[in-house]
């Protein structure tokens, strides 16, 4: 039982920091012009990643889903 719970707790968290990484990227799309995109995905990695020992966002997580978010507005 106690697996099964660390297993749901993983996937959960992990779905939740996709989700947060979406919701940045989301609103640098919505608030900002399409000239400055690309410095401010470059912002949100350089959080991201000082954010490593925070909350755990592995590099192929935040590179995934950012190339994902980036590839939806192209």
């Amino acid at each position: 039982m106690f697996v099964k719970q660390r297993i749901c707790l993983k996937i959960y968290s992990m779905l939740s920091h996709k989700g947060i990484i979406f919701g940045i990227v989301d609103r640098v799309i919505l608030i900002s012009h399409p000239d400055f995109h690309k410095r401010n995905f470059d912002h949100i990695i350089r959080i991201l990643l000082d954010n490593l020992s925070i909350k755990d966002y592995p590099l192929k997580l935040i590179f995934d889903n950012v190339l994902i978010k980036n590839q939806d507005i192209n």
